[in-house]
């Protein structure tokens, strides 16, 4: 392919329970966890209609569909803003009784999908990689999906960070990792105005893009923002129109656009697919080259 060509990648957080139970994510958004199921294979179904190929980056734990809880060969931090241990809610059952912990049905359709689709790892646990998680703690974490995923014929070489928080990189190239989603280094109050406004997002050549321990950083480009809370004042339209102007410069630079979500938002409103569907069509209509993180860092790698 060539280098110049311009890409288009997707990448999703698949956490369930796991992304926001710290924030009392399972009270807030145990009706978005209730359909997520049905919303990714919606969104499974859209992406085999536009031939659209994605990163999906599964928190290890879902790789499961039971356990005893005890998971005594993976370390987890101890944060002083959480003040428990991290895996306290871990409900240490099965799928069946509690499916908002585990997610192997969900990793088999993924697996199975078509366009073929990346699966990356977002942690076991989803662990925030901030100043009081150890390079120790983190390779334990990326270690265990990388060893779940083995078993079921799945090879791991994209990474992206819970909340986006990067750090240890070099324990992600030692363990075979070559690439991890960037993020804007913007102020929040920025990225707000940014979405309100539909500012024109970044989008990167190709051979911009820069090694950490030899582990590529795959920028992102635009957040697909949910309707849940005050996000549900932001028009509709304004999230397309500015997906949109990234996709044309994208197309008018020979760069990448790199969108990302969290299929869970999803499930909160039927709106957000359709919005997905609207920038699938648009990247198609532009000429871009869907590429999953993994193909773009082949891609960097032999430019």
């Amino acid at each position: 392919m060539d280098v110049k060509r311009p890409i288009f990648v997707l990448s999703l957080d698949v956490e369930l329970a796991w992304g926001t139970f710290d924030k009392n994510g399972l009270k807030k958004y145990s009706r978005h966890f209730k359909k997520t199921r049905n919303a990714i294979d919606s969104l499974l179904d859209l992406l085999k209609e536009y031939e659209i190929k994605a990163t999906w980056a599964f928190v290890g734990h879902l790789f499961l569909d039971r356990c005893d809880k005890n998971h005594s060969d993976v370390l987890r931090p101890f944060y002083s803003w959480y003040g428990k241990d991290w895996h306290s809610l871990d409900p240490g059952t099965d799928i069946e009784r509690d499916p908002f912990w585990y997610g192997k049905d969900i990793l088999l359709k993924v697996k199975n999908a078509w366009p073929k689709q990346e699966i990356a790892t977002h942690t076991f646990s989803h662990v925030i990689m901030d100043e009081e998680c150890a390079e120790e703690t983190a390779r334990s974490q990326i270690k265990k999906c990388i060893e779940l995923a083995e078993e079921e014929g799945i090879k791991i070489k994209s990474m992206v960070f819970p909340r986006n928080r990067v750090n240890h990189t070099k324990a992600l190239g030692e363990l075979g990792i070559r690439t991890f989603r960037g993020y804007s280094k913007k102020k929040r109050l920025s990225r707000i105005i940014d979405q309100i406004f539909a500012r024109t997002p970044d989008v990167f050549p190709l051979k911009s893009l820069v090694l950490h321990d030899n582990v590529l950083e795959i920028k992102e480009s635009m957040f697909l923002t949910s309707y849940d809370g005050l996000r549900k004042l932001i028009p509709s339209g304004i999230r397309v129109l500015r997906a949109k102007r990234g996709i044309k410069k994208a197309a008018s630079d020979n760069s990448m656009f790199h969108l990302w979500l969290h299929p869970f938002n999803l499930a909160g409103n039927p709106k957000l697919l359709g919005d997905l569907e609207k920038i699938f069509i648009l990247s198609k209509k532009h000429g871009l080259s869907s590429l999953t993180m993994g193909e773009a860092e082949e891609l960097w790698r032999k430019s």
